[in-house]
């Protein structure tokens, strides 16, 4: 197995490819951003002059995501979307020479953050479906203080299961386990509630995703009020601008019917998605996210005909693991969605069949 503590600089890490200049995107389908809410904002704006010239307060939304998680308002931190979140943990938990445990490949900004702490990143192969737990476990030793839980996983939409996360912490009380659920919305399962039962556990979210409000910047980490003060203390105290923090207000004071709706959209793109590339002989990862991770003879040229037809997908340059890989994002728009099935036929005759 290929366990290691991971090299390289911050510039070489997560190395990614977006489109070349001069092919103009019509259709973004390379950073998993959610659809946008049905009139977003638009009953806010008469209170925005009187924000604009205050410094925010997002106790009030605080209070709201902690009705809605069934937890006080003391065990939840508003933050610069779920980034902030985690750089805060690395932050607030590593100092130099404390290693976090990544099961790889995982989200990028996790090992910039640990490293950015004066963290060592030890990174664990997540290479089937299954979360790699024994591998976890058997690299946890004096000097661990995080492991990483990304579920779903991205790039590859993997989850854990409730009993493995709750083996991983039981086992482990000294260590600290982030549970980053970006991607809670679209999977089978929603890992919440298992996870706040544990005392050693982050959870980490985001209005980013499902809830399609990516510009705002707006997340928020749940946990033990103890954990969250010290969260607090380490990161600006004013990281979510006061307009952000209303409009998700807004938005959480509305029924949940078009947040429903639009994951329900998501799983059946995926289903087909999935079903189609598969009837191709593309290879996919079992995904539970709003995007699939595909493996073609050729990513390099399939992402260069996609971006000439205007669709942007992400492709990943490192790790070595991921360079036949495309991520491509699900639409959720019935319309949207045809476009990119188009392109993937306009594909056909140079992606290959056998990855």
């Amino acid at each position: 197995m290929n366990i290691q503590k991971s090299g390289g600089t911050l510039s070489e890490m997560g190395a990614y490819s977006t489109p070349q200049s001069g092919f103009p995107v019509r259709l973004r389908l390379d950073r998993n951003e959610g659809r946008l809410p049905p009139q977003l904002g638009e009953q806010f704006w008469d209170q925005a002059q009187s924000l604009l010239n205050r410094y925010p307060d997002t106790s009030d939304l605080g209070s709201l995501i902690a009705r809605r998680e069934g937890v006080g308002p003391d065990r939840i931190l508003v933050t610069a979307g779920g980034d902030d979140a985690l750089n805060r943990i690395c932050q607030a938990f590593l100092t130099f020479d404390d290693e976090m445990i990544l099961p790889v490949p995982t989200f990028e900004m996790l090992e910039r953050y640990c490293r950015l702490a004066g963290g060592v990143p030890v990174c664990v192969p997540w290479t089937g479906d299954d979360y790699p737990l024994n591998e976890v476990v058997g690299n946890i030793g004096s000097r661990t203080k995080l492991v990483a839980v990304v579920s779903p996983n991205n790039p590859t939409g993997s989850v854990i299961a409730e009993s493995q996360l709750t083996e991983l912490a039981g086992k482990n009380a000294d260590v600290t386990v982030v549970v980053d659920l970006a991607y809670t919305e679209f999977a089978d399962i929603d890992l919440t509630a298992v996870a706040l039962e544990l005392p050693n556990v982050i959870v980490v979210k985001t209005f980013s995703k499902a809830w399609g409000m990516a510009g705002l910047r707006v997340g928020y980490a749940i946990a033990r009020p103890e954990i969250i003060e010290r969260l607090r203390g380490v990161g600006n105290p004013y990281s979510v601008s006061g307009i952000s923090a209303a409009i998700v207000a807004r938005q959480l004071e509305q029924p949940d019917d078009w947040v429903n709706e639009y994951v329900d959209r998501i799983r059946i793109e995926r289903k087909q998605l999935t079903g189609w590339l598969g009837e191709r002989g593309i290879v996919t990862r079992p995904s539970q996210a709003n995007f699939v991770l595909a493996s073609f003879a050729d990513a390099q040229a399939v992402w260069v005909e996609f971006a000439r037809q205007g669709i942007a997908v992400r492709r990943f340059e490192r790790p070595d693991e991921l360079q036949l890989s495309l991520r491509i994002t699900l639409p959720g728009s019935e319309g949207e969605f045809a476009l990119l099935v188009q392109a993937l036929t306009n594909c056909e005759s140079i992606q290959g069949t056998k990855p």
